[in-house]
């Protein structure tokens, strides 16, 4: 007898959890809260496919950052809005072995490449099997460039013992490959580089997969915020909306963020924390052409992502307590200005400002598979890294819940 499962959630993660258990003869329900599937995080994505990024935030080379992350002052991560919260300092505390131990961290690097390299080899048999889906996708590599030498050298080294095709440039071989990074207003120490790296329209992605999950069978409501569960003998019997009671043998949680309310209420501990980022998208005309590879540049961990009729520039780390589509614009107008010490020309008229909440493990790792409630699983904790790691995610949530 087939098996029914609700997924909670129908950003790139819940949507592919969906596909793969779909595509193991489950017969699956998607909720979502907005109008339409991939509308919060998904939405906001930067739009790099970074298979080859091993090195999260989360980091030996954050920990000498903490007196200013503390003090308010560091350019990128911000913690104004959570420096009081007992939670967030739990939340740091299960973080910190991964600040302080290079050991731990490259465990983590190595976990991290290995749902890379299975998230691309999948991504590209969708490809194959669905070749009519309608979505801006391209192998454009990305360049990575560095201000500070032991960084760059460091990661370089992570970066080859991991076997990666990355290769360490210096300065003339990046103004050999990218020009324009001549005008930078800082001259970078060098840079590393991946041919092998996509970029992709995740939202795009996410629409085109609702019509291949449909084909499967898979059903999606929309406007369904799950308000609460009902529980029987430590299962879940249903999950109540607003207007209805949706019953189903096995359950999903996979809601980024908003994970973390849902099993609150379950009284189970997510060990998420909300990290907001900011994306600027801006017109074809007068951006395209400024370079040809995604490119990060490490000073202000600032993304640039040109992709067909559009250039995606995204910064920020902003841990907060709110979820709630809330603007810093100091920020805002911050990141406009240092985008334009890496490329001057950059014209913003015209541009859509887009916000999204990261769903952040302390170890960088997600979370996927069964939980002590028996007929619960999770596929949460992506962080920033949703689109890359998601074909894997859902692909091992389908593979946990088949072998029971």
């Amino acid at each position: 007898m087939t098996q029914s499962v609700i997924v909670i959630g129908g950003g790139i993660v819940g949507v592919l959890s969906a596909y793969y258990l779909a595509l193991e003869g489950y017969k699956v329900t998607v909720l979502d809260k907005n109008a339409c599937m991939g509308q919060e995080a998904s939405k906001a994505n930067a739009n790099q496919l970074s298979y080859s990024y091993l090195f999260p935030p989360i980091s030996p080379y954050t920990f000498p950052l903490l007196p200013s992350i503390i003090a308010n002052t560091d350019p990128v991560i911000k913690i104004a809005d959570v420096r009081f919260h007992p939670y967030f300092w739990q939340w740091c505390l299960k973080a910190l072995p991964y600040m302080v131990s290079k050991k731990k961290f490259g465990g983590v690097s190595k976990e991290i490449h290995s749902l890379h390299e299975q998230s691309k080899s999948l991504m590209m048999r969708f490809l194959e099997q669905n070749d009519d889906l309608q979505f801006s996708h391209n192998q454009s590599g990305r360049l990575m460039i560095y201000d500070n030498p032991d960084m760059l050298n460091f990661l370089s080294m992570q970066a080859r013992d991991a076997g990666l095709d990355m290769k360490k440039l210096d300065y003339d071989e990046i103004i050999e490959m990218e020009p324009v990074v001549k005008n930078r207003k800082n001259k970078p120490v060098g840079g590393l580089y991946c041919s092998s790296d996509y970029v992709g329209d995740c939202e795009g992605f996410v629409g085109s997969l609702v019509k291949a999950c449909q084909r499967l069978g898979v059903s999606f409501q929309n406007n369904s915020a799950v308000d609460g569960f009902e529980m029987k003998n430590g299962e879940i019997q249903a999950v109540l909306t607003k207007s209805s009671k949706l019953y189903a043998d096995k359950y999903v949680i996979a809601a980024g963020i908003w994970s973390h309310d849902l099993l609150k209420e379950l009284g189970l501990n997510s060990d998420l924390y909300a990290v907001q980022g900011y994306t600027y998208r801006l017109p074809h005309k007068d951006n395209m052409g400024v370079f040809n590879a995604s490119l990060v540049d490490n000073k202000y961990k600032i993304v640039f992502t040109p992709l067909d009729g559009s250039l995606k520039i995204s910064s920020g780390m902003f841990f907060v307590k709110h979820k709630k589509p809330k603007h810093d614009d100091v920020f805002c107008e911050l990141l406009k200005e240092r985008s334009k010490e890496v490329f001057p020309d950059i014209n913003y008229e015209g541009a859509e400002l887009f916000t999204g909440y990261r769903p952040w493990k302390p170890n960088s790792l997600p979370q996927i598979g069964p939980t002590k409630i028996k007929n619960l699983y999770l596929n949460i904790g992506q962080g920033m890294l949703g689109w890359t790691m998601g074909h894997a995610s859902g692909y091992r949530l389908a593979q946990a819940m088949k072998q029971g």
